[in-house]
């Protein structure tokens, strides 16, 4: 009894030691995986891996640097240039000088500022509605009244008028279809297509002048089978015409358009928005 009990006393120590063997082979084992993840981490090529809100160009795991966070588009980041994308857009477009400029294009459904000298004199600001998709497409529109039109563009109205001008309504209230080719029927349109949302003129100096002409634009709704929506509710949105740089003060324009825009763009559909409004996001 007496031999065992010294042998159970040396195993203890011995026990002791391998239990010890033991954690530091687990220690070396973690630290070896850790040199494996380390190399494998630096040799990763990240350049131009991108998730929604992260930009791993600028990723440094090993170095310490945080994950570079672009900006929402509402806060000064970039716009994406396909849908899915919804929001209700700031716009403003200004010009100092004649000339046409896009306001904001889906998929070849757009709106576009002209801004042209009348022939009497002084400038006309004219908003102008394309459809130039390359497919035939169909959509759902309401388009409010003109009290008046210049039509220094040159075009039929999308909506009616009390004018009485006998200027033709290409977009009465209701389903159009816009085709490629052949002979339009009595609901389509061919495209390219184009019609005047609204327009304002300032007379030339020779008349009595308080400063530019400034007002709200018509509403125009408009829903498309692909998905697309194009929206100015009433009152979003407002224009002017200028008949010289320095009556705006300030804005040194002939012609501008600002307010918001209601746009929904399905899966895939490509958009810009050139007159986007993103001066308030410098506060951010």
């Amino acid at each position: 009894l007496h031999t065992i009990r010294r042998c159970m006393f040396l195993f203890k120590p011995i026990a002791a030691l391998r239990n010890f063997a033991l954690a530091k082979m687990k220690s070396l084992s973690l630290l070896s995986l850790a040199t494996v993840a380390f190399g494998a981490l630096s040799d990763m090529k990240l350049d131009g891996l991108k998730l929604d809100g992260f930009d791993f160009d600028s990723l440094d795991i090993l170095g310490g640097k945080a994950a570079a966070v672009k900006k929402p588009w509402y806060l000064g980041g970039p716009l994406p240039s396909k849908g899915p994308f919804g929001a209700s857009i700031p716009i403003h477009l200004f010009l100092d000088e004649y000339a046409n400029a896009t306001i904001i294009d889906i998929g070849g459904v757009s709106f576009e500022l002209a801004c042209l000298p009348q022939e009497t004199g002084g400038s006309v600001t004219a908003l102008i509605f394309n459809v130039d998709t390359g497919k035939e497409i169909s959509g759902l529109f309401d388009v409010g009244t003109q009290v008046g039109s210049d039509n220094a563009a040159n075009i039929g109205r999308c909506g009616s008028s009390t004018g009485g001008d006998g200027i033709e309504n290409l977009l009465q209230q209701g389903l159009w279809t816009f085709i490629t080719s052949g002979t339009p029927g009595p609901d389509d349109r061919l495209q390219p297509f184009s019609c005047l949302w609204d327009d304002v003129a300032d007379p030339a100096e020779s008349f009595e002048d308080f400063g530019p002409e400034v007002f709200d634009l018509n509403h125009f709704l408009s829903k498309f089978d692909n998905g697309i929506q194009l929206n100015a509710p009433r009152e979003s949105m407002g224009f002017f015409a200028s008949n010289t740089t320095a009556d705006t003060k300030g804005f040194d324009a002939l012609c501008g358009v600002w307010g918001f825009l209601d746009i929904d763009i399905p899966k895939g559909v490509p958009f810009s928005v050139p007159a986007l409004d993103n001066s308030y996001a410098s506060k951010y």
